[in-house]
């Protein structure tokens, strides 16, 4: 009784051990930077996975494209007594020359068409997921700057209590503290409810289940990227996979023409006949045969000739139309990239730090009581509005360097890199 009573204490003790340990393990879902949630995204979005098969699917179009016609195989059998008891045929048909090389050029351009084309998803769902990614960080940015307000307010609050209690200010000033603490609060509340839409977008993206937890995220930090026009635009006509595959799929229509032109041409059969009983003395007789089809509706040729040749013609608009519009697309988004770096240097090293001390200018005024309790809460409003827009301005840059990154398709930030972006504001308060 003794020992079963001590083998089953150790193995409770081995239990317990096992379980503290499994606590330390690192969450193999718990996404806290950029690179968690990328890793998890090329490795299980269900999108990218779709346009991975069809890539797979337009690969096996080669050796379909490259193989003759299966062989025709022909018996026949006499009910009644004739000559010819029995007769057996195999042919081969063989296309005319060239029709299996221009036949798998098709396949292959559409392959090469289709690898690019996903490429060019990769890299769409990463631009979504850090666009989304981002607005998470500024999500929990956001509540951590209102939190850090609304303690100003309620200190300002107890300050003009004071007052009131030594008859130096008015009950109105309390009332309008209030008032501005009431509305942060319920600022608060509207952030901490968007956080559950933001983690289900983010979930569907990385093929999670909707509901399930995700910590705040780790903001990258931000990188100032020397870039221009000439330069990006340059790169996104070399690199972008959308433009590669409409170069691709021109390739695949101009082969379809050449393909279209063996419509006029005849295939060839050659093949061997077995007729029983037709030689001499009653034996079998072997006979070679010749086919050649009869391309006879010329009209139906010149069709498909004219449809191939439209094919290239409306491939080679839909490229000259997607480099216009790529043209566009990367000159606004440099403009905004530009321009959110310009205004985060301009919150960073001259509004957050005069508003700050604005506002400490402002209290020392309003204790002394040479400004009023309005102006001392909008200098607190002007700070707060400034915080905000500094990172939704930080938010937008990154934002819009993962949009310039997919339209180039490189990595632009460790190809010209600069100076990094300091995300303290504060360091110039002093």
């Amino acid at each position: 009784m003794k020992r079963k009573l001590l083998a089953g204490f150790l193995m409770l003790a081995a239990l317990c051990q096992i379980g503290a340990a499994d606590v330390n393990l690192p969450d193999s879902n718990n996404f806290r930077t950029i690179e968690d949630y990328q890793n998890r995204v090329l490795a299980n979005n269900a999108e990218l996975e779709a346009k991975f098969q069809e890539y797979k699917a337009a690969l096996e179009q080669i050796p379909q494209a490259k193989t003759l016609p299966d062989p025709r195989v022909t018996f026949g059998y006499a009910t009644e007594k004739t000559p010819t008891q029995s007769t057996f045929e195999v042919m081969q048909e063989f296309p005319w020359f060239g029709t299996i090389k221009s036949r798998t050029d098709v396949a292959n351009a559409f392959s090469n068409a289709a690898s690019k084309k996903y490429e060019a998803k990769k890299l769409e769902i990463l631009n979504e997921l850090k666009r989304w990614f981002y607005e998470y960080c500024l999500l929990h940015r956001s509540i951590e700057i209102t939190t850090e307000n609304i303690d100003l307010v309620r200190h300002f609050e107890k300050v003009a209590r004071s007052k009131y209690i030594t008859l130096t200010t008015t009950h109105p000033d309390i009332i309008k503290a209030q008032i501005t603490l009431a509305t942060m609060e319920d600022n608060i509340k509207t952030l901490n409810a968007y956080r559950r839409p933001l983690v289900v977008r983010l979930n569907s993206i990385l093929n999670r289940p909707v509901i399930a937890k995700l910590d705040w995220p780790q903001r990258p930090e931000p990188k100032s990227v020397s870039l221009n026009f000439d330069m990006v635009y340059s790169l996104a006509m070399q690199n972008n996979p959308d433009i590669k595959a409409l170069g691709y799929d021109i390739d695949a229509a101009r082969s379809g023409e050449k393909l279209a032109e063996k419509k006029f041409y005849p295939d060839i059969g050659l093949g061997v006949s077995v007729d029983a009983g037709m030689g001499r003395n009653g034996e079998s007789r072997v006979m070679p045969i010749i086919s050649i089809n009869v391309p006879l509706w010329q009209d139906s040729y010149r069709a498909g000739r004219r449809q191939a040749q439209a094919m290239t013609n409306q491939a080679r608009k839909e490229k000259e139309q997607m480099q216009n519009t790529l043209a566009a697309t990367v000159q606004q988004a440099l403009f905004e990239f530009e321009d959110s770096s310009r205004k985060i240097h301009l919150y960073e090293d001259i509004l957050i730090p005069k508003s700050k001390e604005h506002l400490i200018a402002s209290e020392n005024a309003y204790q002394s009581g040479t400004v009023d309790f309005l102006a001392l809460l909008d200098a607190l409003q002007g700070l707060f509005d400034y915080q905000l827009l500094y990172e939704r301005s930080l938010t937008d840059n990154a934002q819009k360097l993962a949009e310039l990154e997919m339209l180039t398709g490189i990595e632009l930030s460790k190809e010209f890199p600069e100076q990094k972006i300091s995300q303290n504001p504060e360091r110039n308060t002093k």
